[in-house]
């Protein structure tokens, strides 16, 4: 049974300038777990590359977010929501933390995600399921 959706919309120039601040490594350090960023990492040798796996991270992460209906003003880290590829290159949600608890208090058993972009946007649509 889905309990929750959420969607995200994300700018490519806009997020590949805050990605390029002098303060992204705070930033990629709030957001991201060392899986992601190693991952990531993968992609330094062409930096729009990198980005756009970044960018694509942080729309799924406000994403599946959104699919719990919490407010705002509620305290997680973004980082307890890993989005990482499976064996097939197939984005998966794991949740830790805070954030693990909510979705258990509701009744989440799993998360599904799906991240794109084009020229000049990043989206992402998360589904959360209860068995």
């Amino acid at each position: 049974m889905i309990v929750g959706i959420g969607v995200d919309l994300l700018n490519k120039k806009r997020f590949s300038q805050c990605i390029c601040s002098s303060k992204v490594k705070s930033f990629t350090k709030r957001v991201y777990s060392e899986e992601e960023l190693k991952e990531a990492n993968k992609y330094e040798v062409d930096f729009k590359d990198r980005n756009y796996y970044l960018g694509t991270r942080f729309a799924g992460k406000e994403a599946v977010f959104k699919t719990l209906s919490i407010s705002s003003n509620f305290r997680i880290e973004l980082k307890d929501i890993r989005i990482i590829n499976d064996s097939n290159g197939i984005p998966i949600v794991e949740l830790n933390g805070k954030i693990a608890e909510i979705a258990k208090e509701k009744g989440i058993t799993r998360i599904l995600i799906s991240l794109s972009y084009d020229t000049d946007n990043i989206i992402a649509f998360a589904t959360a399921i209860a068995d």
